[in-house]
């Protein structure tokens, strides 16, 4: 199950009850972490070995260009999955995380680090995570990251 970040929390509560809008982002970024990330993106594999964010924006308005699936009911809790493809960099030079599984991912509102409000809610990788060797391309398929709210 995935966790909103405290900003999240924050921007929703202003949203309902004091009426201000809430921050919708045009940009998303997906970061993997080696442990769980929290309520501010900790534990984010380091900037080196060629790992960087991978990019998968919100849908558009039109629904010409769809990332994310329809939000759909689940018990009791709500879920959507990633329904395009999102593919991060090559690894270059040895292998992300010392070789072993990478549990976590995290959604960001930018590429890099240290701006406010930045991280937005974090998740586990089904299967216990994955594994990125040396000059191998993580993808993750449509439909394999789940974010789901109870």
């Amino acid at each position: 199950m995935a966790g909103f970040s405290n900003q999240v929390e924050l921007d929703v509560l202003e949203a309902i009850f004091k009426s201000e809008v809430f921050p919708v982002p045009t940009v998303l970024w997906v970061s993997l972490h080696s442990a769980d990330p929290g309520d501010t993106g900790t534990s984010e594999l380091a900037s080196s070995l060629a790992y960087a964010r991978a990019q998968n924006n919100p849908d558009p308005d039109d629904e010409t260009d769809v990332k994310w699936t329809a939000v759909s009911q689940v018990s009791a809790a709500s879920k959507i999955e990633n329904a395009a493809v999102i593919t991060f960099p090559t690894a270059s030079g040895g292998n992300w995380n010392s070789g072993t599984a990478i549990p976590y991912f995290g959604l960001w509102k930018h590429e890099t680090s240290g701006v406010a409000a930045n991280f937005m809610l974090g998740g586990a990788i089904s299967g216990g995570g994955v594994v990125v060797n040396d000059t191998q391309t993580l993808s993750f398929d449509a439909n394999q990251l789940d974010i789901t709210l109870d």
